[in-house]
């Protein structure tokens, strides 16, 4: 089981309900007085004047994302606005001018009656193509596949929508349509806004297809006509795309016939052409729109899912994995009661190399090794090779299971092994995999072990084991923590007055240019200030050396080493730019500094740089960035710099969850729910309660946010005058794309300590942690959820709820 520990959770918004099919009776704690005031909130808009990129989204008056709400767009672009729900609006919009923007803001109360308004500008009409050819392509060959791992990878609406708000596909929605293993790769071949483009269909062989698609030979052959979609087996398609402007909007144009992972109606195949609507070289998002319905599609590099997707072992059906053709059989068991006694009837296990199969005995103990399975295998290792392993096991519960392929024979059979973890998994099914241990010489048994689960149903699968040097295409997942490693650190606004570095104080902006030879001969280039933003324009190319493109912001700035900062800034660049330095340094001693780090930038990104808890005499600062390595014509932004004191994680000390200390542990409560797919309320989801601890069952799946509603009401109170922490686990055997969570007044939603979103992660265990609450006067406190969207079969558990007086 993957484990995470997120520290003030950030929340992400979610699509809009359809109101009118909602009551106030229904909708447990729907206040009409809750909708909120537009006038509250404010529009944001920011417009990359570089790639005509517009985003848009929601604030509050002080410049923060919006919390507890979201948009509910208009956006002028086109004779018919553009309308959409999404929390950050995006599109690519060619011709210069000015656009109207309409907002109104809502809640799952309701729409406000209030609009915002607002306007943004297009410098300049589009027809430079260069960026997008270089993200389509890297300037080479670039693999593209559905970005199966995100919400609304696939999806449709209403024609002139961004093609999400009638269907929206969870994370893994279509895995078992082939739709994840088709490749679409882009390769610039030097035109302008052209290029090659590849449809390779890849390990599924097929192409997915709209039901309503009965009449193209050959695909059509096999439309089984039962109002499904259906695959039918596709080649490798070798054509050309074309990136081109039609008024307002930008669109990826193919010839006739070309396939992109799936093809929705006959007008896509005749005139295949998707509108652009955000591009970067991370994603590519894209809109197919007949009149009729918009279809969405959004595309990531190959592989970027691989750490997301619930990971399945080693591929069992490889010509590399020697179970599978091994013969297997069963050596032994030995199940024992609590005595150590090994007195428990021993059941039978049913072996194959597919399945391993037993019941445990109902009087079994607890302790490791009182259930032991032992298979006898023929495969022979050696110590002069490494193994990767892999496991599945299934069982009606969450277990912990001994897992230990060891050396068959000799008396230290028990001293040589591939693994021997007490491994986690969960109900209905999880991997365990080791990769690259040590092999030994000799025969192979493996061993397992579920003490502690009677009376209890087992089935082992999918066991892999094959040579570390055999590559079976699998792709690990990454245990790499993400992000830009400051999510420990709370920033302050880039205008606060704690931010400590403010742009009049640079005093000086100095340049030093060369070619590869280091004579100093290159043109220096046209820098400019903006407020807080420097833009460095180069005429000829520097060398690609560190310090052959160095630019300077000399100030008046003093730091000193009695206390620790934060550092915080964003370059722009038109070209990717391999280790570019950036150094906070002392004006007249260059080996006195913060940081001299390097950093690869990508083009027209906005490469966020995070450097924390920097400490250093600095009497005088300057900043050097050197830049060596751009392109002729090229141009970087260096903008919204923050230099902040250091003040660290707030920190708690954290009482155990069985302690009266904590609130929630000796508090009263009773739980309600509304529980209402397609919003028709049914029965309570099943809960089991242990303390602090609570597991619903939701049997059938809902689509929108509200539609499975949880309450725990307690007769807990808080003051104003005491500070609160917050601390809870949630886990989930689905992917839901939105659990709402909120620490409220009961009866008024208008008081809380924290209203959030998050995704829940399929078989991904999350602590989520408030430190320092400033206290309000509530009577009594409701704790507060919501798992609309969670799939069919969505067991999810609340656990280890601590609510505490801060310490």
């Amino acid at each position: 089981m993957k484990k995470s520990n997120i520290i003030k959770a950030s929340l992400l918004v979610g699509v809009m309900f359809a109101a009118s099919s909602c009551t106030e009776e229904k909708i447990y704690g729907l206040d009409p007085n809750g909708i909120p005031e537009a006038g509250n909130y404010v529009i944001k808009a920011e417009v990359n004047q570089e790639t005509n990129k517009v985003s848009l989204m929601l604030t509050d008056k002080n410049g923060n994302p919006a919390v507890g709400v979201f948009p509910v767009w208009k956006v002028y672009t086109k004779a018919t606005p553009v309308r959409s729900t999404r929390p950050v609006y995006t599109d690519i919009v060619t011709l210069a001018g000015d656009y109207d923007i309409e907002a109104q803001v809502a809640n799952r109360n309701g729409v406000s009656d209030g609009v915002l308004t607002g306007t943004f500008h297009i410098e300049n009409t589009m027809v430079d193509f260069s960026p997008y050819i270089l993200f389509l392509t890297n300037n080479e060959t670039k693999k593209w596949q559905i970005a199966a791992n995100e919400q609304g990878h696939l999806g449709c609406g209403e024609s002139g929508t961004d093609g999400l708000n009638w269907w929206s596909a969870s994370p893994y929605d279509k895995k078992d349509w082939g739709v994840y293993e088709n490749r679409m790769i882009f390769t610039d071949n030097g035109g302008n806004g052209t290029g090659e483009y590849t449809f390779d269909p890849g390990e599924s062989g097929t192409i997915y297809i709209n039901k309503e698609i009965t009449d193209l030979p050959p695909y059509s052959a096999y439309n089984t006509n039962d109002d499904n979609d259906y695959c039918a087996p596709a080649e490798v398609q070798n054509t050309t795309f074309t990136i081109s402007p039609e008024g307002n909007d930008l669109y990826l144009v193919f010839p006739q016939g070309t396939l992109m992972a799936y093809l929705p109606n006959m007008d896509q195949w005749n005139n295949p052409k998707w509108k652009i609507i955000d591009i970067n070289k991370n994603k590519v998002e894209l809109v197919c729109d007949n009149g009729g319905i918009a279809w969405h599609y959004l595309l990531q590099p190959e592989g970027a899912d691989a750490g997301d997707k619930p990971f399945e072992g080693f591929k069992y059906d490889s010509e590399f994995n020697l179970w599978k053709n091994a013969n297997v059989s069963l050596g032994s068991t030995w199940f024992s009661p609590s005595d150590w006694s090994g007195s428990c009837a021993q059941p039978a296990v049913e072996v194959t190399n597919e399945l391993i199969k037993f019941h445990t005995p109902a009087d079994m103990g607890s302790d490791q090794w009182q259930g032991q399975v032992h298979i006898l295998t023929d495969i022979q290792l050696s110590a002069a090779s490494n193994y990767d392993f892999s496991i599945k096991v299934t069982a009606p519960v969450d277990a912990l299971v001994t897992v230990k392929p060891h050396k068959a024979e000799g008396d230290d059979q028990d001293n040589v092994f591939l693994t021997a973890d007490r491994a986690s998994f969960d109900a209905g099914g999880s991997y365990y995999y080791v990769s690259a241990v040590p092999g030994w010489d000799g025969g192979l048994t493996l061993t397992l072990d579920v003490a502690g689960y009677p009376d209890t149903d087992f089935e082992i699968s999918k066991i892999v084991i094959k040579d570390h040097a055999n590559d079976d295409g699998t792709v690990l997942p990454s245990d790499s923590p993400s992000g830009d490693g400051d999510q420990n650190v709370s920033w302050v606004d880039v205008n606060s007055p704690d931010n400590l570095w403010n742009p009049s104080h640079v005093t000086e902006i100095t340049s030093w240019t060369s070619p590869s030879d280091w004579s100093g001969s290159t043109p220096e280039p046209e820098i400019t200030q903006e407020g807080n933003t420097f833009i460095v324009q180069y005429s000829e190319a520097p060398g690609g050396d560190q310090w052959q493109a160095q630019v300077v912001l000399h100030t008046d700035l003093a730091f000193s080493s009695d206390k620790s900062y934060d550092v915080r800034l964003t370059i722009n660049p038109s070209c990717d730019i391999s280790g570019a330095t950036v150094k906070f340094t002392q004006e007249d001693n260059d080996d006195v500094y913060w940081t001299a780090d390097r950093h690869d930038l990508q083009a027209y990104e906005d490469n966020v740089i995070s450097l924390t808890n920097l400490s250093a005499d600095l009497p005088q600062l300057k900043v050097v960035f050197d830049f060596a390595g751009v392109t002729e014509n090229a141009k970087v932004e260096i903008k919204d710099i923050i230099v902040q004191e250091h003040t660290g994680p707030a920190v708690a000390d954290w009482v155990d969850v069985n302690s009266d200390e904590n609130l929630m542990n000796t508090c009263e409560y009773f739980l309600t729910y509304w529980y209402a797919p397609g919003w028709n309320q049914i029965d309570d989801p099943e809960t089991e309660i242990n303390g602090a601890s609570f597991t619903l069952t939701l049997p059938y799946a809902t689509t929108d946010q509200w539609m499975a509603q949880f309450a725990i009401h307690t007769n807990i109170t808080t003051s104003a005058d005491k500070n609160y922490d917050f601390r809870m686990t949630l886990y989930s055997t689905t992917d839901i794309p939105g659990v709402t969570f909120k620490v409220t007044e009961d009866g008024n939603d208008d008081k809380f300590y924290m209203s959030d979103r998050v995704p829940a992660v399929a078989y991904e265990e999350v602590t989520y942690e408030w430190v320092n609450l400033p206290g309000i006067d509530i009577d009594p406190v409701n704790i507060f959820f919501d798992f609309g969207g969670c799939p069919d079969n969505t067991k999810v558990t609340i656990k280890d709820i601590i609510f505490q007086e801060h310490r």
